[in-house]
């Protein structure tokens, strides 16, 4: 495809058809996990005919998995580009946070391909903290404050700068809280340790009292269409507790959020977009809002670049509208719907792990029972595969996300529960405690 914009920032000029030459519309998308499996659980729902790179067993049964593909790598994009012309591929989702950092999406862009995901210049706001922060401070958006870590700091800050972040990607695990500030310096040697290259860099921030909440949107570089709000619970252990992971749980509720603070949070988010256009970073794809709600207004703590995981596994079951279009228009940089249709009701979501996580998970054991689960129990994959025996097993820390929708928070959650009684692997872990007295 060719298109008159300019090369740095080039988007594929497309058609919201499903059809290609009498054709569906083929997508590949770039990853792994249960938030790739819902994208693809929603999208072949549309008859959109699905690669996926590599995913998982879940993923699969959707579509082809293309196991060549590594998003681990440093640069997939020679391998992937080449398959995409053999095989004529149309649309190519990244949601990848390496790849992403990596300019996957610029590659694929350029390639030709319709390609939904921000560019490498725009997804900065995600893979360095410290930038993120000067940015935010630059255009006055509010935000926790944050300093970059200097060993002398842990004398100088301010009590409340407890909050200690590797300045890159960390899959979720580069956060730690300290008690004090005198803590800091052992916790800025523990990340240094556990992720040597996200950690380089370390950042400060200060710690905000108030109840968390994950607000995202498709953004086409100017206009932003939300989707509702979402809770994720990020400690591995009962009652917020213990190390941080890639989110073992979720919910989504619309009352979540009141007038003021939904219209406050929307005009942050906003702003956000359009400093970036205005600094030639124009963001194409799904932007990620993670706010604290403050006795003084919604603040930012964290901005991230793809779609959230698990809150995905909690939104898209309850979109009625077509995904696919909207993947479209971002992609292309001009939206022609402004909303979307919602079912009203709320989803809950538990994540079930492998023994060790969030450290080194033990892996290659059966799972059991999910035949069983009552039909309205959606399962999405993430750390799983197939043995030799074509028996289903574990393959990473965060192995299935099961969700349930419900009237009430009570009700989803209580079905939530019920159908994880039937799933079984040996050393599964969940919280028992997701969306219990919010």
């Amino acid at each position: 495809m060719k298109s008159g914009l300019d090369a740095k920032h080039l988007r594929p000029v497309m058609t919201t058809s499903k059809q290609r030459r009498g054709k569906l519309t083929k997508a590949l998308i770039i990853g792994q996990g249960a938030r790739e499996h819902a994208f693809g659980w929603k999208l072949a729902q549309e008859g959109v005919e699905l690669l996926f790179g590599p995913g998982n067993a879940g993923t699969r049964k959707l579509g082809h998995n293309l196991d060549f593909i590594d998003p681990e790598k440093d640069d997939i994009s020679r391998e992937v580009i080449r398959f995409g012309h053999e095989e004529q591929i149309d649309f190519i989702a990244v949601f990848h946070e390496n790849q992403l950092k990596k300019g996957l999406v610029n590659r694929f862009t350029r390639a030709g391909f319709a390609t939904f995901g921000p560019t490498i210049e725009a997804s900065k706001i995600e893979w360095s903290k410290i930038w993120a922060n000067q940015f935010l401070d630059l255009y006055g958006i509010s935000h926790a404050r944050g300093v970059k870590f200097f060993p002398e700091y842990d004398f100088v800050l301010p009590n409340n700068f407890r909050v200690v972040k590797a300045d890159g990607l960390a899959r979720g695990k580069g956060v730690k809280i300290a008690k004090t500030i005198r803590e800091i310096p052992k916790l800025v040697t523990e990340l240094s340790i556990q992720h040597p290259e996200a950690a380089r860099e370390i950042l400060i921030q200060e710690f905000l009292e108030g109840r968390e909440v994950s607000v995202q949107a498709f953004s086409d570089g100017k206009n932003l269409i939300f989707l509702p709000p979402a809770v994720d619970y990020k400690r591995i252990g009962e009652g917020n507790q213990g190390e941080n992971s890639g989110g073992i749980g979720s919910f989504c509720i619309d009352t979540w959020l009141n007038r003021q603070n939904e219209a406050e949070v929307k005009t942050i988010m906003k702003k956000l977009v359009d400093f970036l256009a205005l600094n030639d970073r124009p963001f194409y794809g799904l932007i990620y809002g993670g706010f604290v709600l403050t006795k003084d207004g919604p603040k930012l703590i964290e901005v991230n670049a793809r779609p959230g995981d698990p809150e995905t596994q909690v939104i898209l079951p309850r979109l009625r509208s077509d995904l696919f279009p909207v993947l479209q228009q971002s992609a292309a940089g001009q939206f022609d719907v402004t909303s979307l249709d919602w079912d009203p009701r709320v989803a809950v979501c538990v994540v079930l792990c492998s023994e060790g996580y969030p450290g080194k998970p033990i892996i290659n054991r059966v799972i059991h029972g999910l035949n069983d689960l009552p039909k309205d129990i959606l399962v999405f994959h993430a750390g799983t595969t197939l043995n030799d025996k074509r028996e289903l097993v574990t393959s990473g820390g965060r192995v299935l996300s099961i969700v349930a929708l419900g009237a009430t928070l009570e009700e989803a959650r209580a079905k939530v529960y019920e159908a994880i009684k039937q799933v079984h692997f040996e050393g599964m872990y969940f919280r028992s405690d997701i969306a219990l007295n919010v």
